[in-house]
């Protein structure tokens, strides 16, 4: 006997649960699906429910929502090897900057070493002004490379984006606004607080 194929919404194979989802969908005004940047152009059951989302609510009332959009630092990428390959703005004035700076704390480095084997007030005058700017420095330096990460960070959600957005034409000639989220960085940003 040939059973004809079936398709379960969501990726689920509980009738059950699939009944009332489906119920459920038809009196939403609007589908919110949530995926992984790094699988959402290739995971298949992420392409079936924003399908069936577009044909139940429309383009422009279906919301995939990208998330993790930053962790594509933790893997094998670091902000420094985005830096030194990316020929694109700004990473060529960030590149230059960061040298610039380290050059200044190799100076500054140096100087605190010298003025650390003198003894006396002068010098310990100095060795606080030195220490201050290398700690401006320091921070100046983190300062670019959370720039970099930034700036790759949007132009990645972007790219994204752009691939997305027209990618379902066929189902509806209105394209689909997606969101990117980046819980990472803000988690970050509230440690520092």
């Amino acid at each position: 006997m040939v059973y004809p194929s079936l398709t379960f919404p969501l990726g689920d194979l509980n009738h059950s649960r699939t009944a009332a989802t489906n119920a459920i969908r038809k009196e939403a005004g609007f589908e919110i699906i949530v995926a992984k940047s790094d699988r959402v152009t290739t995971e298949v059951v992420v392409d079936q429910q924003l399908k069936q989302a577009i044909r139940a609510h429309g383009a422009r009332n279906t919301i995939p929502v990208l998330t993790k959009i930053d962790e594509f630092f933790l893997d094998n990428h670091s902000v420094e090897n985005i830096i030194h390959r990316h020929t694109t703005e700004p990473f060529p004035i960030i590149r230059s900057y960061l040298a610039e700076a380290e050059k200044t704390v190799n100076d500054v480095e140096e100087q605190i070493r010298e003025a650390g084997e003198g003894e006396g007030e002068e010098d310990e005058a100095k060795l606080d002004d030195l220490y201050e700017m290398l700690e401006a420095l320091q921070n100046y330096q983190e300062y670019l490379v959370k720039s970099a990460k930034l700036h790759f960070v949007k132009h990645r959600a972007a790219t994204l984006e752009n691939e997305m957005r027209w990618g379902y034409k066929e189902l509806d000639h209105d394209p689909i606004h997606i969101f990117s989220v980046s819980a990472a960085m803000y988690l970050d940003r509230m440690k520092k607080r």
